[in-house]
């Protein structure tokens, strides 16, 4: 299964991807101060950042929820495979109306199953998603 996700997942397509985000050996790595920003001389955090590459077939969201604590989904309708768009705190889909909470619990049909969550680990400040399981 974990050869399909992958395979699912890489595609050629002409998205801009994070630039200090890195993909090699089936995984990400995005440097955790990716999600900092400065605003009236004060650290602040993105509650999401999304990755796009040209390796991806669809993009992926990765949640913040506190230090430590994130979440990343894959943003791809359960229901037809619609590329989702990140809309706050929820993911929709352009084409039915599905929505997914940021934990990528359903929560408007049409689409009836949760998103796909990719495993991920913090390790010496960088997060670490697994394109495969």
């Amino acid at each position: 299964m974990g050869l399909s996700v992958f395979s699912a997942l890489l595609a050629s397509c002409n998205e801009q991807f994070a630039p200090n985000a890195v993909i090699e050996n089936d995984q990400i790595t995005l440097p955790l101060n990716s999600f900092e920003y400065v605003a009236k001389n004060q650290t602040r955090f993105r509650k999401h950042i999304v990755i796009q590459h040209d390796k991806l077939r669809f993009p992926i969201c990765i949640f913040r929820y506190a230090e430590g604590n994130f979440k990343a989904l894959l943003m791809r309708c359960s229901h037809q495979g619609v590329e989702l768009k990140v809309n706050g705190d929820r993911l929709i889909c352009p084409a039915h109306g599905s929505t997914f909470n940021n934990q990528g619990q359903v929560l408007t049909a049409p689409a009836d199953k949760d998103l796909r969550e990719l495993p991920l680990a913090v390790e010496q400040n960088n997060l670490i998603i697994k394109l495969k399981d």
